[in-house]
């Protein structure tokens, strides 16, 4: 195992021995990620759509497979998911799984590095891609301007 960097910094190496989560309230890119809400139940979460695509960075190193899990607590069009696609550091994740849970979805995947270059192994970058986003105003959902694909509350890395 590397030696961990800076404990807040990005760049700290984690490796996935235990089920790993990473919730909505850690760090997201502004210009992909809106602001954190509140869900009924309480869970954080943040809504991708400022573009496509949106990524967060997870500070895992890859050193073998594993399961990724995303939890979807809402879709701005129905079956939007179903649409979507997933990477891992730039490797689509195929096929995935939507799985109905209290609460909304669960996406999951397996992540397989194996045949990967060694450089696409330190840190994990998660990214969502989606045909496209919506306005909720101009569906008449509701008086919301901003442009909205799928609702996140967090990922998680789980051994396979």
């Amino acid at each position: 195992m590397r030696p961990p960097a800076e404990p807040n910094s990005l760049r700290y190496v984690l490796v996935p021995d235990r089920p790993l989560r990473f919730l909505a309230d850690d760090e997201a890119r502004a210009d992909e990620w809106h602001s954190l809400e509140i869900h009924s139940d309480g869970c954080h979460f943040r809504w991708m759509g400022l573009s496509s695509q949106a990524s967060r960075l997870l500070p895992i190193h890859l050193d073998r497979r594993v399961h990724l899990r995303i939890k979807v607590l809402y879709e701005v069009q129905p079956n939007l998911l179903l649409r979507s696609t997933l990477s891992v550091n730039g490797h689509r994740i195929d096929p995935t799984q939507v799985v109905t849970c209290p609460g909304g979805l669960e996406w999951q995947g397996h992540v397989d590095p194996e045949d990967w270059p060694e450089s696409d192994t330190d840190g994990m970058t998660v990214t969502i891609e989606v045909p496209q986003t919506y306005c909720p105003s101009e569906l008449g959902m509701s008086a919301d301007l901003r442009h909205l694909a799928l609702g996140i509350g967090w990922m998680q890395v789980d051994p396979a």
